[in-house]
């Protein structure tokens, strides 16, 4: 499982608790830079995401029924058992842009 994941556009949205490397690169003019990115994803967030992926038959995508679940939780202040707080606009947005890059 990776800990973060790049879209085309370059969003890193973090999927599962740990530390990833990002590395950046391009070329311009004959030039190439390149640049790395540390990221470090909380053990909160990776936990409530997994919860929200769970919902579904597949744990490692999350699936427009995970999506759904998580809006309408977070529309209502839901909070998910085994939690202290509901899904936050950060973490609700985080699963979106997973389901968006596996749709």
């Amino acid at each position: 499982t990776s800990v973060a994941t790049v879209s085309a556009a370059g969003l890193i949205t973090g999927v599962a608790e740990g530390d990833a490397t990002v590395t950046v690169s391009y070329t311009e003019d004959g030039i190439t830079e390149t640049a790395e990115v540390s990221v470090t994803v909380a053990e909160a967030l990776a936990d409530i995401l997994a919860y929200y992926r769970a919902y579904s038959s597949n744990l490692e995508v999350v699936e427009t029924i995970d999506l759904l679940k998580a809006a309408n939780d977070w529309a209502n202040a839901v909070v998910p058992p085994d939690f202290t707080e509901c899904i936050s606009t950060i973490q609700l947005l985080a699963l979106a842009n997973e389901w968006a890059a596996t749709e």
